[in-house]
């Protein structure tokens, strides 16, 4: 990974695009639906001093000396800055983004292959339904219920998968709120508690992994890892999941809090 992704929360704060022409005008496109305040600079603007003070993230396009001088007053602001087209002048880089309101995806190349960054989001638009945002926002409300009823993080975790994969989870993609929230109310009521389940994945690489095996890995608690498992397979399991040698010591680890165990082999 060459460069880390992270989200910054956009409610109450101020974006900046500075510069004129069809990338300033992309740029702030980016925020159309969102809180954040957007303001447009044009060059001589952005040059002013303070002119920049206030903002959380300053995006500029123009020439290069302007646009140097520009991101080193952002910097002095403390934003992140985005040069357009110069990524060694910015802080980082735009990624191709998929919204559904609380549900964001983001494909990043480090600015080298913008062109692939759209392929990709394109599929992931293809795949994400219009939905996700109510079923999050329904996860949101449920959390500190579920909290509340399973203080362990292994059965409340348990709990929270299969209520996107159960009937309150589809009733939220479907856009039926108060259906769903009924659901996942009466699903948590009945819940059981801690519970260790084992499921097994085998792989000769990280291409012949399914997408549903690539689910099971991505949900473990506890990694059981056999001899000659391919490391981009097992790139493929939660990166915070203890591993373990044997199922007995991973059983052991999850005894009280409960969680999900996946045994992690090679296919010959």
């Amino acid at each position: 990974m060459d460069a880390f992704p992270a989200f910054i929360p956009l409610s109450g704060k101020t974006v900046i695009v500075v510069g004129e022409g069809e990338a300033a005008d992309n740029k702030a496109r980016l925020f159309d639906g969102s809180p954040a305040t957007v303001v447009r600079l044009s060059m001589p603007q952005g040059l002013a001093p303070g002119a920049l003070a206030g903002a959380v993230i300053v995006f500029v396009t123009g020439a290069e000396g302007d646009c140097a001088a520009v991101a080193a007053s952002a910097r002095a602001a403390g934003a992140l800055v985005n040069v357009v087209d110069i990524p060694a002048l910015g802080d980082f880089t735009t990624p191709s983004i998929v919204d559904r309101g609380r549900v964001v995806g983001a494909v990043g190349t480090d600015g080298s292959a913008p062109v692939l960054a759209v392929r990709l989001r394109q599929q992931l638009e293809a795949l994400w339904p219009q939905g996700l945002g109510d079923l999050a926002k329904l996860m949101g409300e449920m959390r500190p219920l579920a909290k509340a009823r399973f203080p362990d993080m292994g059965p409340r975790r348990n709990w929270l998968r299969s209520l996107i994969d159960g009937p309150a989870g589809a009733a939220a993609l479907a856009g039926r709120g108060e259906e769903a929230r009924r659901l996942a109310g009466e699903s948590l009521a009945g819940a059981a508690g801690a519970a260790v389940e084992v499921l097994s994945v085998t792989a000769s690489s990280a291409d012949a992994v399914s997408a549903a095996d690539r689910r099971i890995l991505g949900d473990a608690d506890a990694l059981v890892v056999g001899a000659g498992v391919p490391a981009p397979v097992l790139a493929l399991a939660r990166r915070d999941a203890p591993r373990f040698s044997t199922l007995e010591a991973a059983t052991l680890s999850l005894a009280e809090s409960g969680g999900r165990i996946v045994v992690l082999t090679a296919a010959p």
